[in-house]
């Protein structure tokens, strides 16, 4: 480049712009690499130790004629921070992609697919419906992937459920949006005495949960169901209901019937348990309330004070609400019957 060039590129700012968009756009396709390495099986391929492009290729490209293509996909990969080269093959680098690639840290590598095949194409697709008058739907959600991925907070929520459910006693328990149920699997594995029973809208949800209890050998005591809770006859036969990340899938304005209508499943004394994050000015919450104020059927992130005081309009005792983390806006809501 000559000086020229160099000088005027730095006067009009398009230099400096143009690195910092190129150093963010790093970041992009590093995450978008580990998602698809990761779904495409390459992570865990490679888990097994290194493999050169042949190799690669006789599990996911067998045709010849793409040899080249594979190669190109694997060297991006590396480019990417995500892969690394030597002596003619490749392997998992250390890092990120290790921690991805590890079996025990699912939820994060769904996080990865959640960002790139869901909340990344919201943010186009959300002004294309908006410009039609539409919103988005849950057919726009992966479900499983979202189960999946809603995990990484469950340290959090295995705190709020300590809170509510004993270690010892009999004990029945509804989970209204059980996800991956893996909040009914702790529930039943801390109290050996506690029964529980999920409720999941999206049938290819109820499915997952369902294998995943019988997977980790609890389907005995934990059962789960397809429908939607707003349509169940309310029976007091609960000692504690409890909704974790998703009272945003209820509008705002119908969440006090709903709390009331909740309070119906539950036995004099009995707990109510809403764990959510709430509205807050920052990326994540940003990119979760895309999903609930811009979905169709549902509602915004909740507010703490005002879903404190929707629990009390709807009837229940002493609500309140206890931050699950020391940073952000991410709550534990509980009242009484």
């Amino acid at each position: 480049m000559k000086l020229k060039t160099f000088l005027s590129l730095v006067r009009d700012g398009r230099g400096l712009m143009g690195a910092r968009l190129m150093q963010l756009s790093v970041s992009f396709f590093r995450v978008h690499y580990l998602s698809a390495a990761f779904s495409s099986g390459l992570l865990a391929m490679l888990s097994e130790g290194p493999m050169s492009v042949e190799q690669v290729a006789l599990r996911i490209a067998p045709n010849p004629a793409t040899a080249d293509a594979v190669r190109a996909w694997l060297d991006m990969g590396v480019g990417a921070g995500v892969l690394r080269f030597s002596g003619g093959k490749y392997a998992i680098k250390r890092g990120l992609a290790k921690f991805i690639a590890d079996p025990r840290n699912d939820a994060f590598a769904a996080f990865c697919e959640e960002l790139t095949e869901m909340d990344g194409p919201s943010l186009t697709l959300l002004p294309q419906r908006l410009r039609d008058g539409r919103l988005l739907t849950l057919a726009d959600q992966k479900g499983e992937i979202v189960a999946r991925s809603s995990r990484t907070v469950e340290p959090l929520i295995q705190e709020a459920i300590d809170a509510i459910v004993p270690q010892r006693a009999p004990f029945r328990l509804l989970d209204v949006g059980c996800g991956s149920g893996t909040y009914m699997r702790y529930a039943v594995e801390r109290n050996r005495e506690l029964s529980a029973l999920g409720l999941e809208l999206q049938p290819q949800v109820a499915a997952f949960a369902r294998n995943n209890l019988r997977d980790w050998g609890v389907d005995a005591r934990a059962r789960v169901e397809t429908g939607d809770i707003r349509e169940r006859a309310p029976s007091s036969e609960f000692d504690a209901v409890m909704l974790n990340n998703n009272i945003y899938y209820f509008p705002v304005e119908k969440r006090v019937d709903l709390i009331r209508h909740l309070g119906g499943f539950l036995k004099p004394g009995g707990r109510l348990l809403v764990t959510s994050p709430c509205l807050a000015r920052n990326v994540f919450s940003g990119l979760l309330d895309i999903w609930s104020a811009g979905c169709e059927g549902c509602g915004r992130l909740p507010i703490r004070d005002e879903l404190v005081r929707q629990m009390r309009e709807a009837g229940l005792a002493s609500p309140q609400a206890k931050a699950l983390a020391p940073f952000g806006q991410y709550y534990a809501f509980t009242a009484l019957r």
